[in-house]
């Protein structure tokens, strides 16, 4: 067994690095490319597939099978490319960065690598607000739709969640933002999505308590039992939506201020 688990270890360590030197390499390619207008979509296809694929492989591994000093290791290693530019204008990663915001398989992965994370944030507050709106759009979109064929999804909805909330920047203060606000219309949309997924989350958690009053009902023969799911389950829903915002800003501030202690002067 404890062979299974290292070997197991080895895999997705492998694999995540496989992707990470991948992504690096269409990173280069891209700006060695850049006189090449011809290849310039191409080439950008190609980066922000590698970098999804290297964001699926992490969010898919076991939490024991990527500990935190594995991640925070591909989390410096994409961080030292964010400058990365073509003929000093977008950032290459820009777009792809914030455009994995549209898929839900993204997110737990984000919730391990603070840095990239933090940068996704910073570069949502630069895009118009149509552009934030049709990401989070799809979203919701891919969201429903993986419900419609999975039915259970109450994880996946609490990553995104916490993903989105740390997007508006909730239970931060304004100086620690650094500048990067996101604008009001884009946070209004990102809001919208929020109340959306919320629904779906208490939705999911009324159906589970539905289904343990009936089994508590099968077993109390004669018993009659009625489930309420009213304004106390609504309550006690916000509060911990509020408690986990604020829990996971610090914690993203805390990595954040780690990094910065180990880098050099």
């Amino acid at each position: 067994r404890m062979a299974s688990k290292s070997d197991s270890v080895a895999a997705a360590t492998a694999t995540a690095t496989t992707l990470l030197n991948y992504l690096i390499k269409r990173i280069k390619e891209q700006q060695q490319s850049a006189a090449d207008s011809n290849n310039d979509d191409e080439n950008k296809i190609a980066t922000k597939t590698a970098y999804y694929n290297l964001l699926k492989a992490i969010s898919s591994s076991k939490k024991d099978d990527l500990n935190a000093t594995d991640r925070s290791k591909f989390d410096s290693s994409l961080f030292e490319y964010i400058g990365a530019t073509i003929n000093n204008s977008v950032p290459i990663l820009k777009w792809p960065f914030v455009r994995a915001l549209e898929y839900p398989e993204h997110y737990r992965a984000l919730l391990g690598l603070p840095q990239t994370l933090e940068q996704t944030r910073r570069w949502l507050t630069t895009i118009s607000h149509l552009k934030c709106k049709e990401i989070m759009k799809n979203l919701l979109s891919y969201i429903q739709e993986r419900i419609r064929i999975r039915s259970e999804e109450t994880e996946l909805l609490q990553w995104v969640e916490q993903v989105l909330v740390y997007m508006t920047g909730h239970g931060r203060f304004k100086k620690d933002l650094q500048g990067y606000n996101l604008p009001q219309q884009s946070k209004q949309s990102v809001r919208e999505i929020l109340n959306q997924i919320r629904k779906l989350m208490l939705a999911e958690t009324s159906a589970v308590k539905s289904l343990a009053a009936s089994a508590k009902q099968q077993q109390q023969k004669g018993a009659i039992t009625a489930v309420f799911i009213d304004r106390d389950i609504r309550l006690e829903e916000e509060e911990r939506q509020s408690r986990r915002g604020a829990n996971f800003a610090s914690h993203i501030e805390s990595a954040l201020e780690k990094k910065k202690e180990f880098e050099p002067n």
